[in-house]
């Protein structure tokens, strides 16, 4: 085996740096969005609040990919007898995966967030009665 290129160890060291990022801003954001869920969608639709769900499984996804790609960059440093191969399948598939479900996720918690901001809360029509969501995009609200 010969010794790592200059290019080779700067390839790694961006690589990791990419997954470190990507795994912070995915926990970051999911943490921030579980502990504030109550004041992000207080009175949103259950199909709105549906989106948020989706974001956070693909966050959630995003972690756990990122986790396994750096953990198979450390094998594939950790390889004596092999060079160097950032382009192997145990590190672009989980990095791939890790970088499509955080950024899917980003899609999905701003797709929620338009619908929090620009629909109408359940309880708008009146805000002393009781109120029951008939469709997506209707919802009734009747006095007591």
């Amino acid at each position: 085996m010969t010794a790592p290129t200059d290019r080779e160890k700067l390839a790694f060291t961006f690589a990791s740096d990419s997954c470190k990022q990507v795994l912070t801003l995915s926990t970051t954001i999911l943490s921030f969005t579980i502990a504030f869920r109550k004041d992000i969608a207080g009175d949103t639709f259950p199909f709105d609040e549906l989106f948020l769900w989706i974001s956070w499984l693909l966050l959630a996804l995003a972690i756990l990919a990122g986790v396994a790609a750096y953990l198979s960059l450390t094998g594939v440093v950790g390889k004596a007898d092999e060079a160097l191969d950032i382009y192997s399948g145990s590190v672009t598939g989980k990095a791939g995966i890790q970088m499509g479900a955080f950024a899917l996720g980003l899609v999905s918690l701003a797709v929620f967030g338009v619908l929090a901001l620009t629909g109408p809360s359940p309880a708008a029509d009146d805000p002393t009665g009781s109120c029951t969501i008939e469709a997506p995009a209707t919802g009734t609200c009747t006095l007591p």
